[in-house]
């Protein structure tokens, strides 16, 4: 591994990260996911309706969707 980190190359000498291609659509999926866990997390709202189980189910399934959010931010963070 003769490589050097990159964090001590500078910056204006550094390569290239990636295609433009997933410059442009990172941007789109990554606030598409975004939206959509947090649809999904106003959408289970009704649950709280439900006597007795009704709190169980809400909490399992926001700690679902907590879930997902940090895979997500996970999984591109390697990305970036």
């Amino acid at each position: 591994m003769s490589e050097k980190p990159l964090y001590t190359i500078p910056i204006d000498q550094r390569p290239p990260h990636g295609p433009i291609t997933s410059k442009i659509f990172f941007p789109f999926i990554f606030n598409f996911a975004q939206l959509g866990i947090n649809s999904a997390q106003f959408l289970l709202l009704p649950l709280l309706l439900i006597p007795f189980v009704g709190r169980r189910l809400f909490d399992s399934a926001i700690a679902w969707t907590k879930d997902g959010y940090g895979r997500l931010c996970k999984s591109t963070s390697s990305k970036l």
